[in-house]
């Protein structure tokens, strides 16, 4: 039992330790965030250099990046003369002092670390810097800042199907009338690492991406749901100045074979729809445990029957499975995830009860078809995905074994509860690979019918059989909403 146990817990250990490492990796002074961050510098006039640190790194107005101290400054310099500023800095309470909190005894660690490093800062935009003199003949804005560029964000949205459409569909409209605009695709990852996506705006803050972008501007959007057709607001905000203007609308229809009409109105439904149907390479371990007087709760396991080879290898291949996946998303944000998801599995093994206190062996063929829908919370960073779900579900189950020459089958159903945590892996934004362990109670009645003249001392409804499973799934992500432009 302990040999079976093993690779479980190896597996469970691996996902543990992926899922401490990425939440460590939210420690402020662990993050390339905290150590550097944007300021927005503008002058009067504009077409000013800033220096940092020595180093002219931009011309006003600019989004540079600085590092992170208690009293940074900054120069700024044309032709008429030179201003130095410093900076007015402000306490990360929010990411400095509330993420070390979590170590508790050795909080005190992390905020000495981020004071003495400068992390525990956050420097903020100068006002409009006046630099004594005329304005410079040699300032000219499209030269100093190299063209006009304007960025699309990703448009809020009720999925990522929808979003990145309405983003594509914005792209051409735009292009088709004004320059500079630059493609939906290659900006996509910057917005979303800043926490910019299309489903929030919790960016750390608008000025490191907005240096990230290296743009005059960007396009916002909302994809509004109008009942006959969807319809994407959009406006335009310069990122200097802060100002929006509305832009036109884009219409676009919904063109799906996998939702029945009027299902676009119920966003929860998206979820508990299937998407994806995968194989399951797996390690089953079913036990029977029995609990009656005499047997002190004495345990038996039921190992595969196949030996070695092919047929070993086919063994392996034990169950097909349909669920609902969340969707790949671009960039390296993280954000939770809560869904009622489907699960429906059909499964197939051959195992082998046997034991010193047994008389000789007994071969079981068993076939076990389940469906259910349960909460599963999760934690997604671009294609790395940990969830753990609980899912009540029916079963119908049909158990074959041989005694005394003959041949019996007991048939029956129910209901369970599954349990299982895993990591998924997006290959690309169709495959995804994964592992887990998932347990679930089997069919007692129908194992105890099966076994009662086999095992000893075995009283009515004494017998309890549990399996656990650990294993690799692959499986393929099909898109259930399609969108076209009216």
């Amino acid at each position: 039992m302990l040999r079976a146990m093993e690779r479980p817990l190896r597996l469970i250990s691996i996902i543990a330790l992926f899922a401490v490492s990425l939440g460590l990796s939210a420690c402020a002074s662990m993050d390339a965030a905290g150590k550097r961050q944007a300021v927005l510098v503008r002058s009067e006039p504009p077409g000013a250099e800033v220096i940092v640190k020595g180093r002219s790194v931009a011309r006003t107005p600019a989004y540079v990046m600085i590092k992170r101290e208690r009293s940074p400054e900054i120069t700024l310099r044309n032709e008429n003369g030179s201003t130095d500023v410093e900076l007015n800095t402000t306490y990360r309470w929010r990411d400095s002092f509330l993420p070390n909190l979590v170590f508790v005894t050795y909080a005190w660690a992390g905020w000495i670390v981020d004071f003495a490093t400068g992390a525990a800062w956050d420097a903020q935009n100068p006002r409009v810097v006046r630099i004594p003199g005329p304005r410079p003949q040699t300032y000219n804005r499209l030269r100093d800042r190299r063209q006009y560029r304007a960025a699309i964000a990703p448009p809020l949205a009720d999925n990522i199907a929808l979003s990145d459409e309405a983003g594509q569909e914005l792209e051409r409209v735009l292009r088709s009338s004004q320059d500079g605009v630059l493609s939906y695709d290659s900006t996509l990852n910057t917005f979303v690492s800043n926490g910019y996506d299309f489903d929030s705006r919790r960016t750390r803050t608008k000025r490191d991406l907005y240096f990230d972008l290296g743009v005059d501007a960007i396009y916002e959007a909302e994809v509004i749901d109008e009942d006959s057709h969807l319809t994407v607001r959009t406006k335009r905000t310069d990122v200097y100045t802060g100002e929006s203007e509305r832009v036109a609308d884009v219409t676009l229809s919904r063109d799906s074979d996998l939702l029945p009409k009027g299902a676009w109105n119920l966003p929860w439904l998206r979820s508990i729809v299937p998407n994806s149907v995968g194989i399951d390479w797996v390690a089953d371990n079913l036990r029977i445990t029995n609990n009656s007087t005499g047997a002190n709760g004495k345990m038996y396991e039921l190992t595969d029957v196949h030996e070695g080879g092919f047929a070993k290898g086919l063994s392996y291949l034990s169950a097909l499975s349909i669920t609902s996946l969340p969707e790949l998303r671009s960039g390296r944000a993280s954000r939770g995830t809560f869904a009622f998801v489907p699960s429906f599995r059909v499964s197939r093994k051959d195992a082998r009860l046997s034991g010193s206190d047994l008389p000789g062996e007994t071969d079981f063929l068993r076939w076990w078809v389940s469906a259910g829908i349960g909460p599963e919370i999760g934690f997604q960073v671009s294609s790395h995905y940990l969830y753990l779900n609980v899912i009540p579900s029916l079963y119908w189950n049909e158990l074959s074994w041989s005694r005394n020459g003959l041949n019996r089958e007991r048939t029956g159903t129910g209901s369970t509860f599954q349990i299982e945590f895993g990591y998924l892996f997006y290959a690309t934004s169709n495959w995804t690979f994964r592992l887990f362990s998932r347990t679930q109670n089997e069919d007692n009645a129908a194992w105890e019918e099966a076994t009662q003249e086999i095992i000893p001392n075995t009283s009515t409804g004494a017998l309890s059989v549990s399996r656990f499973t650990a294993g690799l799934s692959i499986a393929y992500r099909f898109q259930t909403e399609r969108y076209r432009r009216r």
